[in-house]
């Protein structure tokens, strides 16, 4: 059995603790897994796990009404603005990162196909080639990894992965006995406002803000961009919905649906 839910618009902080919350619930539940779908209400900037504070301006944010928080898995800097962000968790049972990422790719791609069929799993690297997850304070959007979603060679889907050891009911906890929880999230860009991340972080020299500007254009493109039209947060997310239980043959369950924040256009802080 699985459970979707849809919490509609919060902070960074909530969101962040929120996913940590499921991937904590999911061990003593008794759901398979469970897909969120959530947007930010303010914009946020999430840094990777590792990455340091210094990368960001704090001031421009604060100016700029965009609030900064940490994610609990790795990656790099990620405007979250004009977007719908999906979370999964779900039970490891022995699945590799590889394993799991294609898994979770396959699904997205089901349903975001329904909006355009060019949209595709990135190219997988040869045989036996770890996927990387660069921890540099460049953004996420300037490069394609493995398992992500693209539309002509642009970057559409950026996300990251965390696996944590619960242990089972009754068990002491030995992390070497405890269950293997995955939490995966991911955004899903709508609109074009992540690529302001540059105004965001500490970059001291010009030539510098151009060359990123230049790659977040050249490398990520979004949904209304592909379809040239606005795109609603709550059309992408019936789409991710009927794609996860199309590729994976499941029906979700308690459908769980709270959109009680403003539209992406009107969180708008700038």
């Amino acid at each position: 059995m699985w459970k979707f839910l849809n919490t509609g618009y919060s902070s960074g902080p909530f969101n962040m603790l929120y996913d940590e919350q499921l991937a904590r619930e999911l061990s003593s539940s008794e759901y398979e897994g469970m897909l969120r779908v959530y947007g930010w209400d303010p914009p946020c900037i999430s840094l990777g796990y590792h990455q340091s504070l210094d990368t960001v301006n704090l001031e421009n944010c604060r100016r700029g009404g965009v609030d900064v928080v940490w994610r609990p898995t790795g990656g790099r800097a990620v405007l979250h603005w004009e977007e719908l962000t999906y979370s999964v968790v779900l039970r490891a049972d022995e699945r590799s990162l590889s394993e799991v990422y294609r898994h979770i790719g396959l699904a997205l791609e089901r349903g975001l196909r329904e909006l355009n069929s060019e949209i595709s799993l990135a190219r997988p690297e040869p045989p036996g080639m770890p996927i990387t997850r660069p921890t540099s304070a460049l953004p996420c959007y300037t490069s394609i990894a493995r398992f992500e979603l693209q539309y002509r060679g642009k970057k559409l889907i950026g996300s990251a992965q965390r696996r944590y050891k619960f242990p089972q009911e009754g068990q002491q906890s030995d992390k070497r006995q405890a269950e293997e929880v995955v939490l995966q999230h991911g955004s899903i860009l709508l609109g074009p406002a992540h690529r302001r991340l540059v105004e965001f972080l500490v970059i001291e020299k010009k030539d510098q803000i151009e060359s990123l500007e230049k790659e977040l254009q050249g490398k990520s493109i979004e949904l209304s961009s592909i379809l040239r039209r606005h795109v609603e947060f709550s059309e992408v997310a019936g789409c991710l919905k009927r794609g996860f239980e199309a590729e994976w043959g499941i029906r979700f369950h308690d459908v769980i649906e709270r959109i009680d924040q403003p539209s992406y256009e009107s969180s708008n802080k700038t």
